[in-house]
């Protein structure tokens, strides 16, 4: 599972489109993803830190940086970056997921059960967190 393209640009202290910091932003974060999603995980935590450094205030550069960590079973970084991603878009259903995930791998399966069905609540077409929700309530 990937957060991938979930960029919200727009808010206050976000950079405006177009601009150098965006493109740059746009640049590490497009390759930490892809690096994520081919499993270099080296490759993809130095650019999804990138990524957070040029824009902390985006919570995609965190929440797949959440998910990095998730994966490699780093479970004190996983949750300081997706805790972070759920204080910046705490409607956000990929963010949501993430918390499940993360609640499921603490062994807290009413509070991941909560969070996920929050996210289908916001999504109701995403079938990944569907499916997730079925694991933890079975």
């Amino acid at each position: 599972m990937a957060v991938a393209g979930y960029l919200v640009w727009g808010r206050a202290g976000l950079p405006a489109f177009g601009s150098a910091l965006y493109e740059e932003y746009v640049e590490a974060f497009q390759v930490g993803v892809a690096a994520l999603d081919a499993d270099v995980p080296q490759v993809a935590e130095e650019n999804l830190t990138r990524a957070i450094g040029l824009v902390p205030k985006e919570p995609a550069g965190w929440a797949d940086r959440g998910l990095l960590y998730l994966r490699m079973g780093r479970l004190p970084e996983a949750a300081n970056d997706i805790e972070q991603a759920h204080r910046l878009a705490p409607d956000a259903p990929e963010v949501l997921k993430l918390v499940g995930l993360l609640e499921q791998r603490h062994g807290r399966f009413d509070e991941a059960a909560e969070h996920l069905r929050l996210a289908v609540e916001r999504d109701p077409y995403d079938i990944e967190a569907m499916f997730l929700l079925a694991q933890v309530v079975a």
